[in-house]
């Protein structure tokens, strides 16, 4: 199972960070003295932290990590300088993307929770609901470790769907109060937009690529974008090419030229005036800025 990828990434360090796995779902309780430089996520991952703290940036946003904070990572998000503290515990769970992708079309309640997963990944738990996670994972531990039966994936699906209804139920604290949760047609499209989007490495930056794979035009995508978020469908891609450019550019490895073709741009010049537009300098100079600091 591929859960990260990077520069100065062993396969084989990364396989030994799993206390157990098939080929859809692992869990890892164990660090194992491994650090994370500068890394892509390349599956759904959520974590428990039972004691300790620690510390990461998440898409460029620093975050605190503490007893009974349960963190949601979602694919393609880019982690930096994470720091554990000497007594760091925690509870894992990965599932690889296609497994992901096919679970969200059993969870009937679908991930609604989405915008407020993107702004913050971090969730308060409280005891019970902590305990509620830490029994179904070592449900799945047993699972995963001994002998598979026959209808070995159907048990591991019905077990995570169960324990997907129960985070559901646990984050209702973190939506609006009182709020109805029956969700429109266009709202369900903005969440499958969100999660297309995430999970296209390198993004693709016209609407109309989206909205072909959506089978809705992109004008329709765009005023759904627009009237659920805030944002046009346009903005929100360009809000995300960004970011992917803003961590390439802190590599060292990449030339500014490799960048740009590993993005998807024709040329240097316009890879040049669309990143100056939202960084206000060029890529040379956001780089040499970021290397300096």
């Amino acid at each position: 199972m591929r859960i990260l990828t990077g520069r100065n990434i062993n396969e084989s360090e990364l396989s030994h960070l799993l206390t157990c796995s098939d080929n859809r779902i692992a869990l890892i309780d164990k660090l194992h003295n491994f650090k994370i430089d500068e890394v892509r996520t390349d599956a759904f991952a959520c974590l428990l932290c039972t004691n300790g703290t620690a510390s990461v940036i998440m898409n460029n946003i620093p975050y605190h990590v503490e007893k009974d904070d349960f963190i949601i990572c979602r694919p393609n998000t880019i982690l930096e300088k994470t720091m554990f503290s000497a007594d760091f515990e925690f509870r894992g769970l990965i599932l690889t993307t296609t497994f992901t992708n096919e679970f969200s079309m059993v969870f009937k309640e679908g991930w609604d929770i989405l915008p407020h997963h993107e702004a913050s990944p971090i969730l308060k738990l409280t005891q019970d609901e902590c305990m509620v996670f830490i029994k179904y994972w070592e449900l799945m531990y047993e699972k995963l470790t001994t002998k598979h039966s026959k209808h070995h994936n159907e048990v591991m699906t019905s077990i995570l769907l169960a324990l997907a209804y129960e985070l559901y139920d646990s984050t209702e604290q973190f939506r609006e109060k009182g709020k109805v949760n029956i969700y429109s047609s266009a709202e369900n499209l903005y969440q499958r937009f969100m999660e297309l989007l995430l999970s296209t490495n390198p993004k693709e930056r016209e609407v109309v690529y989206y909205a072909s794979k959506l089978c809705v035009t992109p004008k329709y995508l765009s005023t759904v974008c627009k009237n659920v978020s805030g944002e046009t469908a346009s903005q929100i891609i360009y809000k995300y090419v960004i970011n992917d450019v803003k961590h390439l550019l802190v590599r060292r490895d990449l030339s500014i030229k490799d960048i740009a073709s590993k993005m998807g741009f024709d040329n240097l010049s316009f890879f040049g005036k669309y990143t100056k537009r939202a960084l206000g300098m060029s890529p040379k100079a956001y780089r040499q800025q970021n290397i300096n600091e």
